[in-house]
């Protein structure tokens, strides 16, 4: 494993807490973050013991996007393949088969907001907002804000933080679905923490099977994402009786 230094790497038993650590530039995402958060997700990945992810960020703030004093580009190539790097790690944490918790302290804004986004649950603290502000600067999140927001929040709501670029506080963000609780800030590791332990004690393989049924049946029709669950769902069903009745026999 390498030795991070953007990142904190703390794993504590079959819970994994990576955590942004550039508090002094709002953990702004340079081109070091992103490839020790992609080292970090490939070392979770293999590693069987870590059932839970949960992700946060050091200091007062998740995440305030990227870090814009690294961004020097000369061509819509360049552009194009700084792009590519976050829909890599976001993919990453989006397909990874174990659940994934982000723990929004503070501000998570235009790369920190899409950061958080394919993570399956959002817990947040109360003093903490969450928004998409570039078309301020005019142009859009390119990290797959205008993709991933539609499909957590709905179009309409999602087309407004696009077209405003105004953040949302913690129980706006709540209400609309985008986080899953609102906590004090004094308890938003505590309770990601509590949720991760519930989440540990959870069949793994059923917990991979309900993400990748998720996750593949809304980029399919129903029909075919119904189809999908009942081969998904019988082999799991099958499986668990199998050990039931093994349990019973013993």
């Amino acid at each position: 494993m390498m030795n991070f230094e953007a990142i904190i790497y703390q794993k504590d038993h079959s819970i994994l807490k990576i955590v942004l650590n550039r508090p002094n530039r709002g953990n702004a995402i340079n081109r070091k973050l992103l490839e020790e958060l992609e080292v970090a997700i490939d070392e979770a990945t293999k590693d069987n013991e870590i059932k839970v992810i949960i992700l946060s960020g050091k200091g007062r703030g998740f995440c305030g996007g990227a870090d814009i004093s690294e961004i020097d580009f000369h061509s819509i190539e360049e552009v194009e393949e700084f792009l590519r790097r976050f829909h890599v790690l976001f993919n990453k944490i989006e397909n990874i088969e174990k659940p994934t918790i982000a723990a929004i302290n503070g501000y998570a804004l235009g790369g920190g907001c899409e950061l958080v986004l394919p993570c399956d649950l959002r817990i947040a603290s109360e003093t903490s907002s969450i928004g998409v502000p570039e078309i301020k600067m005019g142009f859009l999140p390119g990290g797959g804000g205008t993709q991933r927001l539609p499909r957590l929040i709905g179009i309409s709501r999602a087309m407004e933080m696009l077209f405003t670029g105004e953040p949302l506080d913690a129980h706006s963000a709540y209400r609309i679905g985008l986080f899953n609780m609102v906590v004090p800030n004094e308890k938003l590791i505590d309770e990601a923490m509590k949720l991760a332990e519930i989440l540990v004690n959870k069949s793994p393989l059923a917990l991979k099977m309900a993400k990748r049924l998720v996750n593949n049946g809304m980029n399919m029709d129903l029909r075919s994402a119904l189809e999908l669950e009942i081969q998904e769902v019988s082999y799991l069903s099958f499986e668990a009786i199998k050990r039931q009745k093994g349990d019973a026999g013993k």
